[in-house]
């Protein structure tokens, strides 16, 4: 789609993006930042991150938001142990009614008081910094941004890929990790929060494309820095990639008349030759191994949910 015919469909279908799930404007902020965590039994993981985050040293007031999105395990228990350091507050926000990564966001967001909303995981660290890097940004003028993710394997000796930033890989707008983004209460507002119908994939990018699509600006601060822990090797990769595939049609069926395209064939057929030739290289359980098993998810998934979906997306 050319740029012209683009802007016109963004106009003409702006009040579209309107109509995300509703939520009650927050209180007068009594904090600067929110840092709102979706967790699902996080027990093993969450301490060790809600620490990294109250003993960052900030400028800025800040509350840790747990929104524990129906979990079976310890923790509620292990959040409500931890000692505040520098935050303000450290609260675990039943978000139990209903599934997903988007709800428990939103129900976060919903109790927070901050002016500007941080969102992170339960199973990754935040590095030295992290807040400060956002809040800087947010009294720059920035109202949408996205930090950087250095990716850790912890089956292959803890190996650390190159940083990456903002995701750019369907050909349409960039994104940031759910792991690793913030946005202005205001915008976060106006956009009326998450849509919780992305319930497994694509839910952070679905916001944020619409955000773009609104006329906001999407900006990456590359002091907000994360380890971004990887699944383990093999089958859960696997599923995981499984999971972004499907992501990707959902996506496509959303937003394929604002001008997300197809992915083209060539491209198709690249990732395709990289699959067979990393499967015949590589040893059972290597990173090779699971480059080959994502490659195969992914395409797995995109053919699973264009078949749901009835609407072709490679």
């Amino acid at each position: 789609m050319c740029e012209e015919h683009f802007d016109v469909a963004v106009n003409a279908r702006a009040t579209e993006f309107q109509s995300g799930p509703h939520r009650s404007q927050a209180p007068a902020p009594v904090v600067d930042i929110s840092i709102v965590i979706p967790c699902r039994n996080g027990a093993a993981s969450i301490r060790a991150q809600v620490e990294s985050i109250a003993d960052q040293i900030s400028t800025a007031d800040f509350e840790i938001l747990v929104a524990d999105n129906g979990s079976t395990d310890r923790s509620a228990e292990e959040v409500r142990s931890i000692p505040l350091g520098s935050a303000q507050s450290i609260r675990v926000i039943d978000a139990g009614q209903r599934r997903g990564a988007n709800f428990a966001r939103n129900r976060g967001a919903e109790v927070a008081m901050g002016s500007l909303l941080v969102f992170c995981d339960a199973d990754d660290r935040v590095g030295a910094g992290w807040l400060d890097a956002f809040w800087t940004a947010f009294n720059d003028g920035v109202e949408l941004a996205g930090g950087t993710c250095n990716r850790f394997y912890p089956e292959n000796k803890g190996l650390i890929s190159a940083r990456t930033g903002l995701i750019d890989g369907l050909n349409f707008l960039p994104w940031p990790t759910g792991a690793n983004c913030a946005v202005s209460r205001t915008v976060f507002d106006n956009l009326r929060g998450f849509d919780e119908t992305f319930i497994h994939g694509g839910d952070e990018t679905e916001f944020f494309w619409r955000a773009q699509l609104r006329g906001y600006a999407l900006m990456l601060v590359e002091g907000a820095e994360i380890t971004y822990i990887q699944r383990p090797l093999g089958r859960p990769a696997f599923r995981q990639s499984l999971v972004y595939g499907r992501s990707h049609v959902s996506l496509y069926a959303k937003f394929h008349s604002y001008g997300m395209p197809r992915t083209p064939f060539r491209l198709v057929l690249a990732s395709l030759t990289r699959m067979v030739f990393l499967f015949a290289t590589s040893r059972p359980r290597s990173q090779r191994r699971s480059e080959a098993l994502k490659q195969l998810g992914i395409q797995l998934g995109r053919l699973q949910q264009s078949a749901k979906l009835r609407i072709w997306f490679p």
